[in-house]
């Protein structure tokens, strides 16, 4: 997936520059932290920033800029957790944790009504932030570990549920592939 920029023309203008090069896909960044910015698990983002909004309107199925969507969740990115401030001290595989998160994940997923997701991810440059806390043998892994496997596959069945307007076609059909980025 190329991230257009908007450089010297529109943001339009950079995502048909892309597909001109062989694009074809876009990247969507999801900051947990963002889209519940309370302690009580509301889907909360603030006024004017509801970005999936705008990717459902612009690269919704069937129009000019229809792209397949890569989606990051950055629950860490690359030195820090990014979790709604309530969650920052709690373990990754808590109940807690594990419900809100599903619970995020149906509500984002049920807002991504207009596009396809070809991929999501699960956590950005992961490997760097767990390398700064004892790395693959350190405990606060193997809790990402459990969560990630909860979260992904609450992911899959839920997508499976909620699939966007595209048609029937065998990319719909295939299980939504699932990730966890490393740097």
């Amino acid at each position: 997936a190329i991230v257009p920029n908007e450089g010297n023309g529109t943001f339009a203008e950079a995502v048909l520059d892309a597909r001109s090069i062989g694009a074809t896909a876009a990247q969507f960044v999801v900051d947990w932290r963002h889209y519940e910015n309370n302690t009580d698990g509301a889907f909360d983002p603030p006024d004017g920033q509801n970005f999936i909004d705008i990717v459902n309107g612009f690269y919704a199925v069937g129009t000019t800029y229809a792209a397949p969507l890569v989606v990051y969740v950055s629950v860490i990115d690359t030195v820090s957790r990014r979790v709604p401030p309530d969650l920052e001290g709690v373990s990754w595989n808590s109940t807690a944790m594990r419900d809100r998160f599903a619970a995020f994940q149906t509500q984002l997923f049920a807002r991504l009504y207009a596009v396809r997701v070809a991929s999501y991810a699960i956590g950005n440059e992961v490997d760097v932030y767990m390398g700064s806390r004892g790395g693959a043998a350190g405990a606060e892994w193997a809790q990402f570990k459990a969560f990630f496997a909860f979260a992904a596959e609450h992911a899959r069945q839920t997508r499976a549920l909620q699939r966007a307007p595209t048609g029937g076609d065998a990319a719909d059909a295939a299980p939504l592939p699932v990730s966890c980025k490393f740097t």
